[in-house]
């Protein structure tokens, strides 16, 4: 419809400017919620917030990690990808080999568009055998 047939017809027309959805700029809060045989339960929020949902524009995150070495690595690009997850706890399995192994993890929140935002601290702990 033409702007004067709208403004007759008194409805709006769609704004036809697409909103731009930014990185996620959150920076995640990970904790352990629970370590049992063979499993690790982390603890995911946004750092600084009261709350549990997601941050505003992001859809969920990426788990990354790394099983057995000797010190944590300095760095989560140190790290391979292992999940998805969206809720606020993520549960991630390991391989009876796994037991007794330390094995760290990091994440950072991700939009509709996969585009990434900052990572979480790394944290650290070892796979138990139960």
């Amino acid at each position: 419809a033409t702007p004067t047939l709208s403004a007759q017809l008194q409805v709006t027309d769609r704004d036809q400017t697409k909103t731009t959805i930014p990185p996620p700029s959150a920076i995640p809060d990970l904790g352990i919620e629970k370590i049992e045989p063979q499993s690790v339960t982390l603890r995911i929020k946004e750092l600084g917030v009261i709350g549990n949902a997601l941050p505003i524009n992001c859809v969920g995150y990426e788990v990354y990690g790394s099983v057995g070495l000797q010190n944590p690595p300095n760095s989560p690009t140190e790290m391979s990808f292992m999940k998805n997850g969206s809720r606020r706890f993520v549960t991630l399995e390991f391989d009876a080999a796994d037991i007794g192994k330390n094995v760290s993890f990091a994440i950072r929140y991700r939009n509709a568009k996969n585009e990434v935002g900052p990572w979480s601290s790394i944290i650290t702990c070892t796979v138990s055998a139960g």
